[in-house]
């Protein structure tokens, strides 16, 4: 009864996915849920923030385009820098956009702020009233005034508009988010700086078959640019600020369009809600609070450590280093385990089988049960849990494919009825046909389907084994060590077999190998001309 019960797959399938995690671990990846590593083989759609990931995170300043034309009595290019480090300087959390006009504009004006207003991501805009100096907004161009061009916008810089108004803040602007009347009088032009590792890593991403989608609060066409700056086709950008609200049409937009600018964190949801209708497995990178519901959304959260505490809160992987090139090393990580676990299930399951077929046949024959329960035991370490435990080390990492379950059956279930039918043969041989004891024939039959299962273990380490081919070799070396070692001969009950016993196991396993083998090559010709 004990060998119909895979009592070590999940054992082993935690230990696999536990040296995943200390793998990842290595490379300065948190791994908060174990899970996490079996999805990581099976994404097919990674949707990334543009700052952090394509981008150093770090934009600079490169000038202050005041506006041409302007009325008289409209504050001086002075006035105008002036303002903008008076902003950078008051806001006692700045962004990433605030922290490179702090880098651009040191001095502070020392300006006192009657009220201030921080940015914010829903907004898209943040501002302060200053005694004596009347009020000034910093926001997107479209939001302050959506009229106006966007200078150098297409050439992959962010642009930001300063506005200014007569008009002071007051505590309900503050509450509603309402942005106030105000005259944009210039723009600041931030350039984004690609990562030098960011075209291979985006490369070898799409090589893998994942679909890359980029969602960015920023302008389209600046999205767009940087992502095309960084050697990527991009298939279309769209403007996210009015999804539409069917999931079809989600579906179509996020489909058409590799790039969407202007998206709100709530339409980011939306968007990897939809993917996932879709039966895609989603992956989402992000950073920042207004990240927080995509990456609780998406099937695997991947947050950076330098992000805010909610968005690791909710993720299943942390980037401790911000570093987006580790992406493909924590891919092959997740395929390799993966690959890991099929593997552990299938020697698993073939013992399942072929011990409840054991007992069908023991039930219906009458027949004494063909192994000892230590002999059996012997089976399951030199042929499932020995091979099972060293292959989680090994470091092959194929591209993972869909109906893992459909797999293990079709490879445990041939070859677990064919061990039976073999081990059941064998022992009628050896008992009843060359009237051997019980005890030589339970041995006959213990030393036959090691070899086959052995043989199973040989079939699933691949195309290209390497010096693992040696490792069934080993243990059946293992095994036949045992034999001939008289105190473990008797601990596992093993007899030596006398004339045309050794020839029976010889057959019985050449016969049971060659079947196995058969089968399992069709059943391989079978998978791949499906695919």
């Amino acid at each position: 009864m004990v060998s119909m019960v895979p009592e070590g797959l999940m054992l082993l399938t935690s230990a696999t996915l536990t040296l995943g995690a200390l793998r990842l671990t290595r490379r300065r990846v948190l791994t908060q849920e174990l899970p996490a590593i079996e999805l990581l083989a099976r994404v097919d759609t990674l949707c990334l923030d543009k700052t952090g990931t394509i981008t150093t995170g770090q934009p600079k300043v490169t000038e202050f385009l005041r506006l041409v034309g302007l009325p008289e009595g409209t504050p001086t290019l002075e006035d105008c820098t002036a303002a903008l480090a008076a902003l950078a300087h008051c806001d006692p959390h700045p962004n990433l956009t605030l922290s490179a006009m702090l880098a651009a504009y040191p001095d502070d004006p020392k300006w006192s702020a009657t009220i201030v207003i921080p940015f914010s991501s829903q907004r898209r805009w943040g501002g302060a009233t200053f005694t004596g100096h009347t009020t000034w907004v910093l926001g997107a161009s479209d939001v302050l005034d959506p009229s106006l061009p966007l200078p150098a916008a297409a050439d992959g810089n962010r642009v930001v508009a300063l506005g200014h108004s007569a008009d002071p803040l007051d505590a309900e602007t503050a509450s509603t988010g309402i942005i106030p009347r105000v005259a944009v009088v210039g723009h600041v032009v931030l350039a984004e700086q690609v990562r030098p590792t960011a075209p291979a890593t985006l490369a070898y991403l799409r090589e893998q078959g994942i679909r890359l989608k980029v969602f960015s609060g920023d302008h389209p066409a600046t999205v767009e640019a940087v992502v095309r700056s960084a050697g990527q086709p991009v298939n279309g950008s769209a403007d996210g600020r009015l999804l539409p609200t069917e999931t079809d049409d989600l579906v179509r937009l996020v489909d058409e369009n590799d790039v969407l600018g202007r998206v709100e964190p709530h339409g980011k949801q939306q968007l990897v809600r939809a993917m996932r209708t879709q039966g895609r497995v989603v992956g989402m990178t992000g950073d920042g609070v207004n990240d927080v519901l995509a990456l609780k959304e998406a099937d695997l959260g991947i947050a950076m450590g330098s992000g805010s505490a909610a968005a690791r809160a909710v993720s299943e992987l942390v980037l401790l280093d911000d570093n987006f090139d580790v992406m493909p090393l924590i891919i092959n990580e997740g395929r390799r385990v993966l690959a890991n676990v099929e593997r552990v299930s299938v020697f698993f399951l073939i013992k399942t089988v072929w011990a409840c077929t054991l007992s069908l046949v023991v039930g219906i024959s009458g027949m004494p049960y063909p192994l000892f329960a230590s002999q059996a035991t012997l089976i399951g370490f030199l042929a499932i849990g020995a091979p099972a435990f060293l292959l989680s080390f090994r470091k092959q990492a194929p591209r993972a494919h869909s109906g893992i379950f459909n797999r293990v059956v079709r490879r445990s279930l041939p070859a677990g009825i064919v061990s039976a039918g073999v081990g059941a043969a064998t022992f009628a041989i050896i008992h009843y046909a060359l009237n051997r004891t019980t005890a030589e024939a339970r041995s006959g039959t213990t030393l036959a389907m090691t070899a086959i299962s052995l043989t199973v273990v040989a079939l699933n380490l691949g195309e290209n084994p390497g010096r693992w081919r040696w490792m069934p070799v080993a243990l059946l070396s293992a095994g036949l060590l045992i034999v001939k070692i008289a105190p473990l001969r008797s601990w596992f009950s093993l007899e030596t077999q006398t004339r045309g016993g050794g020839f029976t196991i010889l057959i019985a396993a050449a016969a049971g190998s060659a079947l196995i083998a058969a089968i399992d090559l069709a059943v391989r010709r079978r998978h791949n001309s499906g695919m």
